[in-house]
């Protein structure tokens, strides 16, 4: 607990299907399950419940005992509390079991062999019945974490056979199916639907998706360097960095916020409203950057009170779209294509590259009903710009950007 919530780490094994068994996992699993916190919290505390009770039990765990607890548990689970129906996300081939327990028969005679949402805990149990040490992690406290060791103190707390142990077990079960079911949800949403924009050496990946799980899912198919996810029902933003080998944002936030700040105002109809302090930590103009610089977020599940965003998710891939290419104008109807508006620009007070490019095109495109612009039309090429002019600049200086 203490790693996950100072160092954003949890377990040390890259086995998926360890995460899934773990508290962590299993709250995600849980809050994907229940609109109500309650419900979450009941279900949660059973599972810190059997922890505990199996803790308190210094012997040497018997394998073989908690393998059969396992397979008898997930077959209940599957014979009485699972709901089948629904989108169902399926593998071309079945994995291989090492070993077949009382729910791999069942699985078989069900037809379920290839589903992707029984797939990681079909797997766990297959290697529990074998002896297989990549059923659990590595390291010996990681391993005393997962589900399988819950179960036996659970066993303990309340008798395998008794309606507390089943009430307390299956919700766990089904937290855990309800996730991976969301899961190839979102990797199908992403093959479907996210946009790559690239620049400054960054490629980010937008997703707008109803499905929270999209943002780690356009890292796990894209290779996202930095995500920006969209929430259609809630109007809530989430923009996150990505980190390089040492640490540092692959994406400077920090410019990031002070773009979308400035276009929420605009939005919102305060045009000319210069935000103070745009680039800044903390809740600004709606929007808040987080102190690390990882994240910019505006409204949260745990921030309901915050207003949803008044810019669109076109708008906002704009606004990405403007950081990341500083050599392109601002796209409308945050400034408009034919005339830089200077300091009636609600963005002019930030000197950005995007309108030193913008304004340099102007000077170079023909005016509008002269030859130049018909002899351009013609040839479908915009006039070469003026040759600079040796000696002193005039005024203004280069009028360049400051990032």
């Amino acid at each position: 607990t203490i790693a996950q919530d100072t160092e954003g780490r949890s377990l040390r094994s890259r086995d998926a299907a360890h995460h899934l068994l773990a508290p962590h996992g299993l709250l995600e699993g849980l809050h994907r399950l229940h609109d109500d916190d309650n419900l979450v919290v009941d279900s949660f505390n059973h599972l810190l419940d059997g922890l505990t009770a199996d803790h308190a039990e210094d012997a040497e765990a018997d394998m073989s005992g908690i393998a059969d607890l396992f397979d008898r548990a997930l077959t209940g689970f599957l014979e009485n509390a699972f709901n089948p129906d629904g989108e169902v996300h399926e593998r071309k081939s079945p994995v291989e079991w090492p070993e077949r327990g009382l729910v791999h028969e069942l699985a078989t005679e069900k037809g379920w062999t290839l589903r992707r949402d029984l797939e990681k805990v079909l797997r766990i149990a297959s290697y529990l019945k074998a002896g297989d040490d990549r059923a659990l992690p590595e390291r010996a406290e990681e391993r005393r974490l997962l589900l399988p060791f819950a179960l036996k103190g659970l066993a303990g707390l309340y008798g395998e056979d008794s309606d507390e142990y089943r009430q307390a077990v299956y919700p766990l079960f089904n937290g855990i199916v309800q996730r991976e079911s969301d899961w190839f949800s979102a990797l199908d949403e992403v093959d479907r639907s996210a946009r790559m924009i690239r620049g400054r050496g960054c490629n980010l990946v937008a997703i707008a998706s109803r499905n929270g799980l999209a943002i780690k899912a356009v890292r796990y198919r894209k290779g996202a360097d930095a995500v920006l996810y969209y929430h259609p029902g809630t109007g809530y933003v989430t923009v996150q960095a990505g980190k390089r080998k040492d640490g540092r944002p692959i994406l400077n936030l920090e410019r990031v916020a002070s773009r979308l700040r400035t276009a929420e105002e605009f939005k919102r109809g305060r045009t000319k409203r210069t935000v103070k302090d745009a680039d800044g930590v903390g809740l600004i103009a709606g929007w808040f950057l987080h102190q690390s610089k990882q994240l910019l977020n505006r409204g949260s599940p745990k921030a309901p009170e915050i207003e949803p965003t008044a810019l669109s998710y076109p708008e906002l891939m704009d606004i990405m779209k403007s950081d990341l290419r500083p050599e392109e104008k601002i796209a409308e109807p945050f400034c408009p294509d034919d005339r830089c508006l200077e300091a009636d620009c609600a963005f002019f007070a930030l000197r950005l590259p995007n309108c030193y490019a913008h304004r340099k095109n102007l000077r170079s495109t023909p005016d509008k009903g002269t030859l130049g612009e018909l002899f351009a039309e013609k040839l479908n090429t915009n006039p070469s710009p003026p040759r600079k002019k040796s000696g002193k600049k005039g005024k203004g200086g280069s009028g360049k950007g400051r990032e």
